[in-house]
């Protein structure tokens, strides 16, 4: 009978005992599922986990695609509202830009209501770093003669040297070929302006035959006074840098920054009614 106790008989009797007390424990516990509803659950459970798994990882792999092309489709409305905001910016900054040109040139016509100004876009200019010579877009078909006054917002830029049916040269201020009456704003004291090839490669040009006891100074305005007729009066030139005395010691000559900008002058503005002496 011990030996019963001992053998493996009964070992394997006390094992499956075990397993059926604790199946009936499980069935018990586990809401009165069967045990091959447990046996199934337990197979079945590592697939159906996989199968949510890949069925989210699908879902998500489709919803990132959508996600993108929302995303594509706003960053495409943002750049095209970015662009139409750049150019309003920069039609704005135009239009103050020609407005402020306006404004200036404006003076010119208070001074000289009897002026008729035609506009014209620079299209090609002279070699070197200064605009001494330059061509625009306006001709004989515009109203444009030879001799015309030039003009920009800031001031007198030359006149119109050649001219042709869409087209016209011209010399401004600090060519040597260009000679304008000028007066001394401040002080009244009369001189004609003169370029020299020296300074016209600074981009600037002279007022000569200053009387020796003129008392101007370095940044007074110089204006052209209409002596000799080829100018109207009126028109600033520029003002004054720099002082000397002539070798003769008879007269004082000024060096002169123009007061238009020629080394970016863009547009300017030819008086097509003025007819010079």
């Amino acid at each position: 009978m011990k030996d019963f106790f001992k053998g493996r008989f009964f070992i394997g009797m006390i094992i499956v005992l075990a397993l059926l007390a604790g199946i009936m424990v499980n069935f018990l516990a586990g809401g009165g599922t069967t045990p091959p509803q447990q046996l199934i659950g337990i197979l079945l459970t590592p697939f159906q986990s996989a199968a949510v798994s890949v069925r989210n990882s699908v879902s998500d792999f489709f919803s990132s695609f959508r996600e993108r092309d929302t995303l594509r489709e706003e960053n495409e409305n943002l750049r095209r509202q970015i662009s139409e905001l750049e150019e309003k910016l920069e039609q704005n900054y135009l239009m103050e830009s020609e407005n402020e040109r306006l404004r200036l040139l404006l003076g010119i016509s208070e001074e000289h209501p009897e002026f008729t100004f035609t506009a014209a876009d620079i299209v090609s200019v002279s070699s070197g770093g200064w605009q001494a010579t330059f061509s625009v877009n306006k001709g004989t078909s515009s109203g444009i003669s030879r001799r015309d006054v030039v003009v920009c917002a800031d001031g007198l830029v030359g006149y119109v040297q050649e001219v042709g049916v869409n087209w016209a040269k011209i010399v401004s201020l600090i060519d040597p070929q260009v000679g304008v009456g000028a007066i001394v704003v401040r002080t009244g004291d009369a001189a004609m302006s003169e370029g020299t090839p020296e300074l016209k490669a600074d981009g600037k040009f002279r007022i000569t035959h200053l009387s020796p006891s003129a008392t101007v100074n370095r940044g007074d305005i110089v204006c052209s006074s209409g002596l000799g007729g080829s100018f109207p009066s009126g028109l600033r030139l520029g003002t004054i840098s720099d002082i000397s005395v002539e070798d003769n010691g008879l007269s004082k000559s000024a060096v002169i920054t123009p007061a238009a900008d020629l080394e970016n002058i863009k547009r300017v503005y030819i008086i097509n009614n003025f007819e010079p002496e």
